[in-house]
């Protein structure tokens, strides 16, 4: 089975027999159902203390009917101060998220021979600064999507509640094709589930329970995306449903490579109803088979604290705060059940005495008529005996309070109950160490929100053409093209995980401020004075920044480039007619050495022939033949050799090229057989 065409498939379920798909469907509720029961009492401690988060209202019947069930505000108040310290961080001044740029070159940015000047700074424009801008636009774009288009930041608000309380949370973070927008979806702790004896991150099997309604389900396998499964729609009374949507391994093609895929079946009957593949990079080996496939991540986790023993499930304040909130609990009701017995008391009546029975009311000034036999009262009587409220108890009640707001990071000075004698020093020095906890969990939830949209960057690169056709009348979109986004960025979030107190900005804001002031060449006053503001979180800052006036470039330094460009100019050009003559001198020297080859071979042809007619004179008179014919047919040789070596001369004279193409007339004196024969006795 070819995997592959798999990719793209909105439901590979419906191409697979119903025995397999009974198959995996088993096997995957069995895996959920392990993973479930491994986790149940980390999941009984968090159920716990959302009771005690949300202040359930509960009663109670011990020690008697109606006692006092107080739920002491440890934990709600913890989580509530934590997401105070958090969100605005999250998303500062509109913002969420910041582009930084890799490769600073200091190389000129070169256009049709010049070199441009920078509107803003006034100086020569640098590949970098090319690079920022880019930068700049994909940062607002993002941020204008996130922000304006999206849910983002309420999901974030809601996480950091959430997250905070139980220990862990995640998103799921998909493109939406219904708004063509890409969407992050909180996944609530009591609804992610992973495999087993593994961290999260390196879990292969990580589940998310969703609930749905009938007509949902009837839409989704009216639209292709579920299988049509009759048996789960047989109660039409029923309209809540759990669907497990679980990111696992199987082996479809069993080739025994188990692939990445998504599974969505029913909790209740384990009824497949949608099979999808997640395969990212796939890589193969040299004889063309799959040798491995990276899964794509739909799902970023969110930890608060790691365990402190090193296992798999982080602690939340569900598990720092829960039993010292529950010993709190119990002693503010033991101290409010103490003063209800105090203040209603009760007791025995001696039969000696006759009272009207039932419930006895008094009123002010009211006195009640009794039959008793001179007897006093008071001896008749006897209450039961009780105490007032402990002392004990109540100091008790107090250490456990500082306790848990020391382990909560619920300190006074960070509430702002500040003493009117410790010095601003000493103030931040209390600051600092009572963030000391805060911040290690603040630097988790930024490498989080990195991860996070690292993946928002990815969908955007990934699907710009369709949100370009839905938004493309935005102004931002009209400046973007999707080459803007490259692989030389780094998205980071705008949360800063070094400060979270007003305190802690301000000085940050006045250490901007001083570098803005302190005249220093090397620093951008405006960008200090920007930082500034945004650290502060002063709405709609840059309308209080009055942008400089373009600095105009020296006449000088102009001048100077003018002059530089211009003599660049000239030197091309004379590099270039230097370059011509040096080409015309060698074609000449190349002439005059053809030249004189060519007349020394002609001289040598001549000489051939006049020696030729020579020897064949001599012979003649040295045989003292007088043979007219001999003689002529030797001339008529003679005469032939020469003429031929004239016109190979005169070719190579008017092709130069063909110079080392010219046939040697000549060889020792002796010339060159004619059409392959031997050349006559002469």
């Amino acid at each position: 089975m070819d995997i592959t065409k798999f990719i793209n498939e909105i439901n590979i379920a419906d191409k697979m027999d119903d025995e397999t798909l009974a198959t995996i469907g088993k096997e995957c509720l069995s895996d959920f159902n392990d993973d479930l029961n491994a986790r149940s009492e980390k999941d009984r401690r968090l159920e716990e203390a959302e009771k005690l988060a949300k202040q359930t209202i509960e009663r109670k019947s011990f020690p008697f009917d109606g006692a006092s069930n107080v739920k002491y505000p440890l934990i709600t108040k913890a989580v509530i101060e934590f997401n105070a310290r958090v969100s605005p961080l999250i998303c500062n001044n509109g913002e969420v998220v910041k582009i930084k740029t890799f490769g600073g070159e200091d190389e000129l940015v070169e256009e049709n021979g010049q070199y441009p000047i920078d509107e803003n700074t006034g100086i020569l424009k640098t590949q970098q600064d090319v690079k920022n801008d880019r930068a700049k636009k994909v940062k607002d774009l993002m941020n204008w999507l996130i922000t304006d288009k999206t849910d983002w930041e309420d999901e974030k608000d809601r996480l950091t509640l959430v997250y905070s309380l139980s220990g862990f949370a995640a998103t799921k973070n998909y493109f939406d094709y219904n708004t063509n927008l890409p969407r992050s979806e909180l996944v609530l702790p009591l609804s992610l589930y992973w495999e087993k004896g593994k961290i999260f991150n390196k879990a292969t099997r990580k589940s998310q329970v969703i609930h749905t309604s009938h007509n949902q389900i009837v839409e989704n396998m009216r639209m292709g995306v579920f299988s049509k499964v009759d048996s789960i729609l047989e109660d039409k009374e029923k309209d809540d449903y759990e669907l497990i949507e679980m990111h696992t391994l199987l082996d479809l093609d069993e080739d025994g490579y188990k692939e990445p895929y998504i599974v969505v079946f029913d909790r209740e009957s384990g009824e497949v109803l949608r099979i999808v593949e997640r395969f990212g990079e796939i890589k193969y080996n040299k004889n063309g088979e799959i040798a491995c496939i990276n899964p794509k991540e739909y799902f970023v986790y969110y930890e608060f604290m790691p365990c402190l023993d090193g296992s798999i499930y982080p602690l939340g304040l569900c598990d720092l705060l829960l039993f010292i909130n529950e010993s709190i609990n119990t002693n503010v009701n033991q101290l409010i059940d103490a003063g209800s017995l105090a203040n209603m008391q009760g007791g025995f009546i001696s039969g000696n005495i006759r009272i009207k029975g039932g419930l006895q009311g008094f009123a002010p000034n009211e006195w009640k008529f009794v039959e008793n036999a001179g007897l006093d009262i008071a001896n008749n009587i006897v209450p039961l005996p009780t105490k007032e409220p402990s002392q004990t108890l109540f100091n008790l009640l107090g250490l456990l309070i500082d306790s848990g707001k020391e382990v909560a990071m619920l300190s006074d000075i960070l509430n702002g109950d500040v003493a009117q004698e410790l010095r601003p020093t000493s103030v931040l020095a209390l600051i600092e160490q009572g963030l000391s906890g805060f911040k290690a969990i603040l630097k988790r939830l930024h490498r989080s929100l990195k991860e996070e949209l690292c993946l928002y960057y990815d969908m955007i690169r990934a699907h710009f053409d369709e949100i370009y056709q839905t938004y493309g009348n935005c102004v931002l979109l009209r400046d973007v093209t999707k080459e803007d986004f490259m692989d030389d960025y780094g998205v980071i979030p705008v949360s800063d995980e070094y400060y979270a107190t007003s305190i802690e900005k301000a000085k940050r804001s006045e250490f901007y401020l001083g570098l803005a002031s302190s005249g220093n060449p090397f620093v951008n006053v405006e960008e200090a004075t920007k930082r500034a503001l945004q650290t502060l979180g002063i709405e709609n800052y840059a309308d209080l920044i009055v942008k400089p006036e373009p600095q105009q470039p020296d006449p000088l330094i102009l001048a100077q480039l003018q002059l530089i460009q211009e003599q660049a100019k000239r030197l091309n050009v004379q590099n270039q007619i230097d370059f011509i003559k040096t080409n015309i001198d060698k074609m000449k020297a190349d002439s005059e050495v053809a030249n004189k080859t060519l007349d020394t071979q002609s001289m040598t042809v001549k000489r051939d022939a006049e020696a030729i007619a020579a020897m064949a004179n001599a012979e003649a008179k040295e045989a003292g033949v007088n043979n007219p014919d001999y003689i002529r047919q030797a001339k008529d040789m003679a005469i032939f050799t020469n003429n031929q070596a004239k016109e190979q001369i005169n070719d190579s004279r008017n092709n130069p090229e063909g110079l080392g193409k010219l046939q040697t007339i000549g060889d020792g004196g002796n010339p060159l057989p004619v059409s392959g024969e031997e050349p006559q006795s002469l």
